[in-house]
């Protein structure tokens, strides 16, 4: 029987590792923020009041 392998194979398995590779990456880590880590919380949609800048040429 033969045992080589051809170009399709070879880049098969290459492309199939780095898909389950990439899955794996993205599903292990939750990526969710302790207490520690969270420096500052700030609202950006509560109203604000305008700044009036006078324009001098």
């Amino acid at each position: 029987m033969k045992k080589t392998k051809t170009i399709d194979y070879i880049l098969g398995i290459i492309t199939g590792m780095s898909i389950m590779l990439a899955i794996w990456a993205c599903t292990s880590n939750p990526l969710n923020a302790s207490y520690s880590s969270v420096q500052e919380v700030k609202v950006v949609n509560a109203s604000w009041e305008p700044v009036k800048v006078e324009i001098v040429e």
